[in-house]
């Protein structure tokens, strides 16, 4: 999330190096295992193994990379593995239960990189994904859409019950707008 939030002050005409954010997407790329997931710190210099790689993690790596001009050589793969393992019905019925930020944690990026690719953005990035694992807006999009209405309390905010209404709001507001194309760094 820091990387993303770097990217888009430079966007937004703050200055920010550009070896800063390439170090930053250098080590997602390190940090990536052969399946194309993120894992979750490379420390002690540790190499990915195993399928050992988050989806939220890979998630968060493909949606800072929406943002630059030219994508990592690893982007397909972070794309590939965002929704690999996420269980949303798992997530939905997390939010369901007030229980929302680290559901939301994961579905804010998938959502965002889901959005951003439309309904045929990864078949393109990716010709050979079969279908059950094709990442479609219109697949996260329904059922994440209905979990937020009908957790959504009267007066406009969400419940949460390790961090409060605010962050878990101003999350769902995230996720909410995309359409609207109301942040430009959150746009298509």
């Amino acid at each position: 999330m820091a990387l993303q939030a770097l990217v888009v002050a430079r966007k937004a005409g703050i200055e920010v190096p550009n070896e800063l954010t390439d170090k930053g997407f250098a080590y997602l790329t390190r940090a990536t295992n052969a399946q194309g997931g993120v894992i979750y710190t490379l420390s002690g210099g540790a190499v990915p193994r195993g399928n050992d790689g988050q989806p939220g993690l890979s998630a968060h790596a493909a949606a800072g990379a929406l943002l630059l001009d030219a994508r990592p050589a690893r982007f397909s793969q972070w794309v590939g593995n965002s929704g690999v393992a996420i269980n949303p019905p798992q997530y939905y019925a997390s939010l369901k239960q007030g229980g929302g930020v680290y559901s939301l944690a994961g579905l804010v990026p998938l959502a965002r990189v889901a959005y951003a690719l439309g309904e045929t953005g990864h078949k393109k990035l990716d010709p050979n994904v079969g279908a059950a694992a094709l990442l479609r807006w219109s697949e996260v999009r329904a059922p994440l859409y209905k979990v937020l209405k009908d957790t959504q309390k009267k007066d406009g905010s969400w419940d949460e019950i390790s961090f409060g209404p605010a962050y878990y709001s101003a999350q769902a507001l995230i996720v909410l707008q995309l359409e609207n194309e109301m942040l430009p760094a959150f746009a298509r």
